[in-house]
């Protein structure tokens, strides 16, 4: 049996399915036994128990992203409770699963070639797995959004391939309630449909009938959800605190970042650490492929300039914010490894003489970073200690000691999963300190509206949280407690010094 019929036969149908999913479960098994790896988990966990314990999203608790994150999680701590990380993380590998099959009926539709759909499939599955822990094995909102986004991608293929009306019109509102779902995930996914859109008009310029029944239908799908949920929250009279969080927050939040040289730098150096060195076996069959070509080849015959324009609207939406960080480039994955794994498949026939060879170079530059990043998602202290989750072990091992189950614990800093950590209540509805402080990752403080210190200051009387923990010293040092005199009054008069640990100072109700 060649390798190119074991290709075809292990690489294609149910075959593939039962591949994808057995590759996924073995890359991601380190994560199903582990914690928390990313501190967006926890924020997400917070939210999903105070959503179960009957909190209102955006007022009675609060955070700058869509709602289906944080009501997916919530349906993760129904099943695990706190230990929803666990069912987080397996459902990971369903969803990274999907994605990877999705991506297979894309090249499938575009290609019609079964091994470069199957090779693109397991490319993802790798790629999805290669780098940080805390960008690659949490299970944050890039890795959620993919599949909608893919599955956005490929109703697109499906609608614009279609030969009947009625069809056209189906796929085309199925395309428009994905693209919906993703955006509903986190923002940074509504560049894509954009994209798309544009796309539709571009390429049945020339077919107006077609335009008639697609872009229409697309675009109005696209903007059912919103609807539906605009008229949801009116109706329950929180419309208002959705547009205030989900959507001018937001800008505040993009507002807070450094500027010039120092964002310049930043940039390049997450962008090559993670194009390159992470996505290795993406980028060199591309650049290669558009270096060493004779002349101009396609990629793909039919709907090609779609996935490099999904790649391009992925590229971009990274930037918004300035902050790079790694998690955001893992959304530029599903066509990178649809175009690596063409590009590489054109490079094999080119170079035919030297396949072996191009095999096993493509073979190491995946597998030894593979490895490396398989071990360190293990839970093993020396690599856990690396992760900003894990800076806080000790303190929240003498939380879990010396405080009572029932009592609240309110932290002051820019990593607010302790409480949860620590399996108690927060104090506040405020999570994120950045909405109070200002410190976002410029050196330069944001200046936050005073209506959120109103609400925070009221949140503190009202549920008289028993225990304080200030830990800005170290993780928010640019807003310590002593720059918001409000605050620092606030704590002098109710609150004493019960503890230091690793510098974080521990306070407890008078």
């Amino acid at each position: 049996m060649t390798l190119e019929s074991s290709w075809k036969k292990y690489l294609s149908g149910r075959r593939l399915i039962i591949t994808t999913f057995l590759s996924t479960l073995i890359l991601r098994s380190p994560t199903i036994f582990t914690g928390f790896y990313n501190p967006d988990e926890t924020y997400y966990a917070t939210i999903g128990q105070r959503l179960l314990e009957g909190c209102r999203l955006y007022s009675g608790i609060i955070d700058h992203k869509p709602p289906i994150i944080y009501y997916l999680y919530s349906f993760f701590v129904l099943i695990g409770g706190y230990r929803s990380i666990f069912v987080a993380h397996a459902a990971n590998v369903i969803i990274v699963s999907l994605t990877a099959i999705t991506i297979y009926a894309i090249v499938k539709k575009l290609k019609g070639n079964l091994p470069l759909a199957g090779i693109s499939a397991l490319l993802y599955v790798v790629c999805a797995s290669l780098g940080k822990p805390n960008d690659v094995a949490a299970a944050n909102a890039e890795l959620i959004f993919n599949l909608p986004l893919s599955l956005h991608i490929l109703l697109a293929i499906m609608a614009l391939n279609a030969e009947s009306a009625g069809k056209k019109i189906f796929y085309s509102f199925l395309c428009g309630i994905a693209a919906a779902l993703a955006v509903l995930v986190k923002l940074h996914a509504a560049i894509v449909p954009v994209a798309t859109s544009i796309y539709f008009i571009y390429k049945l310029r020339k077919d107006l009938l077609s335009m008639l029944r697609i872009v229409p239908v697309y675009l109005l799908s696209l903007a059912l959800p919103f609807l539906l949920m605009t008229i949801g929250y009116y109706h329950l009279g929180r419309l208002n605190d959705v547009w205030y969080w989900m959507v001018k927050v937001n800008f505040l939040y993009m507002a807070g970042h450094d500027n010039g040289a120092a964002l310049i730098i930043r940039f390049l150096k997450q962008t090559v650490y993670m194009l390159f060195l992470e996505g290795a076996s993406l980028w060199i069959p591309i650049i290669l492929w558009s270096f060493l070509r004779e002349k101009k080849e396609r990629l793909f015959e039919r709907n090609g300039l779609l996935i490099g324009i999904w790649l391009l609207a992925s590229l971009i939406a990274v930037f918004p914010g300035g902050r790079f960080y790694g998690h955001y480039y893992l959304q530029i994955l599903p066509p990178a490894v649809i175009v690596g794994a063409a590009a590489g498949k054109n490079l094999l026939e080119k170079f035919a003489l030297y396949k072996k060879w191009l095999l096993l170079i493509w073979t190491l530059v995946i597998i030894v970073p593979l490895v490396h990043s398989w071990v360190w998602a293990l839970p093993i202290d020396r690599y856990r200690e690396k992760l900003e989750v894990n800076e806080f072990k000790t303190l929240v091992e003498f939380l879990k000691t010396h405080t009572r189950s029932n009592e609240q614990i309110e932290v002051w800093g820019r990593f607010n999963g302790v409480p949860f950590l620590v399996e108690r209540k927060n104090g506040t509805r405020f999570l994120s300190k950045h909405f109070l402080s200002g410190s976002y990752r410029g050196k330069e403080l944001v200046k936050m509206p005073d209506s959120h210190w109103e609400m925070y200051l009221g949140d503190l009387k009202k549920n008289r949280p028993e225990w304080f923990v200030d830990i800005s010293y170290i993780n928010m040092p640019g807003a310590p407690i002593s720059k918001f005199p409000q605050l620092s009054s606030y704590i002098s008069k109710n609150y004493e010094k019960f503890a230091e640990v690793e510098d974080y100072v521990i306070y407890r109700r008078k």
